[in-house]
């Protein structure tokens, strides 16, 4: 089961920005951030300058995924520092040069011929065409890491000067966890850059600049007085009260202890989950409320999708189909495993309900189902990674896509491959009752964000039903979503929800308008609600909420059949008007 303290959190706060200090004067809380120092990369010519050379590598852990003794295990073979920043400076700490390692970790940089004592520091940033990121420290002095070796030169030297840069390591001051993060973004983009062609793709060249903040022992918890708790996550916009600013905040372990606790800066799918939270915020735009998931519930459409388009994309960054987080290392005197082993492939017990006894069909409620069926999307011939980026990143982007859902990733996959029959037949079946369950009965999008407009005449069911998944009631079984477009006008501020029993005794149905920024079933994010009235013996009822007032945009209706008088067996139907006379219809 994936772990509850594995996820991810959008503080609400709009995202600042700011020139020199940022600060939270007047709060609760004072909060103060020296900005990350420029980027150095433009050499600077000297006269007869001499040539400094050498190799920028790291050690991660190697990593057994399966088997006994699972977890991470000794040191890699050393990895070369990737396209990273380096800078020389004399021994009165000015930067005298700037540059970048090559694909190999190779530096080539010179220095003025003037005898002294030099430092080159290979630093945990990359700004080029290749990747843009920065690893910090903390988000107070925005400080990145390095390697770094001193050197001496005579002014005289006529060939290339050769020194030694420390790999960076896998323990003791763990700098290759900064390292390491670093690489797994540089491969990333790698990867969308290598598989983004397509007929009408757009080209993927190199994704906007992440920031990661890491500090070796410590948790991102501490942010929010939580410095226990084993979390990693990606804040998309900035909490000043919280000292967050906006960034991947990744674990590196807790008070100090780097053997034994959680960490997750050698955790390759950790990492590439919280960048894909990253690529979609930044690519296709994120609704997700964000909140406690695991992989054996069901959660907010928005929360499922986004985790699981997360989940899914580190999968196929790695070219392995799984999900793998470890606890502790092979160092620690005690025990070390795995906390989260999801298997992106095959459904596996514990993991998720699809398929064992009756599934209730709704996989775009669970991240892992939807997990499961991307990753088989993305195998599809003809389909394959390209359209799946595709649809996520032209497809899904743009204002007016709301209450983005893997509903509506599958409907604009499927109109993407209509005219195609084998990879339509193909995506059909991953997604269909008896696959993924991602479309029930046909409709793509009945179960979330429904889109509805004032129209003639239409009407839905509700079959009330009390089912119940490990123990847990299973209430979304018994909800509809409409994603409305309020036009701001009188005449279509009022709605009224009507319903009656077919043949019985109907469920008593409520009636709920959230905010386009809602989460789901908290009372503090409705537009309106119903007056709390209830028919439980009756053949028909009716519930009334009027957004006057309200800005125009976009709401979420939701239809529920109330939770106290479920399964009495009899299906309820129900229209929705508006006071203009008008049905809410498709």
């Amino acid at each position: 089961m994936l772990k509850p303290q594995k996820l991810i959190l959008y503080t609400l706060l709009p995202f600042l920005a700011a020139c020199g200090k940022l600060s939270n004067e007047g709060g609760g809380n004072s909060f103060s951030s020296t900005p990350e120092a420029a980027y150095c990369a433009s050499p600077t010519a000297y006269t007869s300058p001499i040539t400094i050379t050498g190799t920028a590598q790291f050690r991660s852990r190697l990593l057994q995924a399966t088997g006994m003794g699972a977890g991470l295990k000794g040191p890699t073979a050393a990895k070369p520092i990737r396209y990273a920043e380096v800078q020389v400076l004399n021994s009165a700490g000015s930067v005298v040069q700037c540059g970048q390692t090559d694909g190999s970790g190779a530096v080539s940089v010179t220095v003025p011929p003037s005898p002294g004592t030099y430092t080159l520091k290979v630093l945990s940033r990359a700004d080029n065409n290749h990747y843009k990121v920065s690893v910090l420290n903390n988000t107070t002095s925005n400080v990145p890491y390095a390697t770094s070796v001193q050197f001496t030169v005579t002014g005289a030297e006529s060939s290339p000067v050769a020194v030694t840069i420390p790999v960076a390591a896998h323990n003791g001051n763990v700098l290759g966890g900064a390292f390491n993060i670093l690489d797994q973004i540089y491969l990333a983009n790698e990867y969308i850059r290598n598989n983004s062609t397509c007929p009408g793709c757009t080209a993927f060249t190199v994704a906007p600049k992440a920031v990661v903040y890491w500090t070796a022992g410590s948790s991102p918890g501490s942010y929010y007085n939580s410095p226990n708790t084993a979390i990693s996550f990606f804040s998309k916009s900035s909490d000043y009260t919280s000292g967050i600013l906006r960034g991947i905040y990744m674990l590196g372990g807790i008070n100090g202890d780097l053997n034994c606790t959680d960490t997750d800066h050698f955790d390759d799918s950790v990492i590439l989950h919280e960048y894909g939270h990253f690529l979609e915020d930044t690519f296709a735009g994120s609704d997700s409320p964000g909140g406690s998931h695991d992989g054996n519930r069901l959660v907010d459409a928005r929360l499922a999708w986004s985790e699981g388009w997360s989940n899914f994309v580190q999968g196929a960054i790695r070219g392995v189909g799984r999900y793998t987080d470890t606890v502790g290392n092979i160092d620690c005197s005690g025990s070390h495993g795995l906390g989260v082993n999801l298997d992106l492939e095959t459904a596996q017990a514990g993991q998720d309900q699809m398929g064992m006894g009756t599934p209730s069909g709704q996989g775009i409620f669970r991240e892992v189902s939807i997990s499961r069926a991307l990753y088989d999307i993305h195998q599809i011939t003809n389909v394959q990674f390209p359209l799946v980026w595709k649809v996520f990143s032209q497809g899904m982007n743009g204002g007016s896509v709301v209450f983005r859902n893997m509903g509506l990733f599958n409907s604009l996959m499927r109109t993407t491959l209509t005219g195609n029959a084998i990879p339509l037949a193909a995506f059909n079946a991953v997604i269909a009752d008896g696959g993924e369950y991602q479309d029930p009965g046909g409709d793509l999008t009945r179960e979330y964000a429904y889109v509805v407009t004032p129209k003639v005449s239409c009407s839905y069911t509700i079959s009330g039903v009390l089912t119940t998944e490990g123990g847990v009631t299973n209430f979304l079984e018994n909800e509809d979503f409409f994603q409305y477009r309020f036009d701001g006008l009188a005449a279509n501020a009022v709605i009224t929800l009507n319903y009656t029993g077919n043949g019985g005794t109907p469920d008593d149905l409520d009636l709920y308008i959230y905010n386009r920024s809602h989460t789901y079933g908290n009372y503090k994010t409705f537009a309106a609600k119903e007056s709390a009235r209830r028919y439980p013996t009756s053949e028909s009822g009716s519930e009334v909420v009027n957004l006057t007032g309200r800005p125009a945009g976009y709401y979420m209706i939701n239809v529920s059949a109330d939770r106290d008088n479920l399964g009495n067996g009899a299906s309820t139907s129900y229209t929705l008007t508006t006071n203009s006379g008008a049905q809410l219809c498709p």
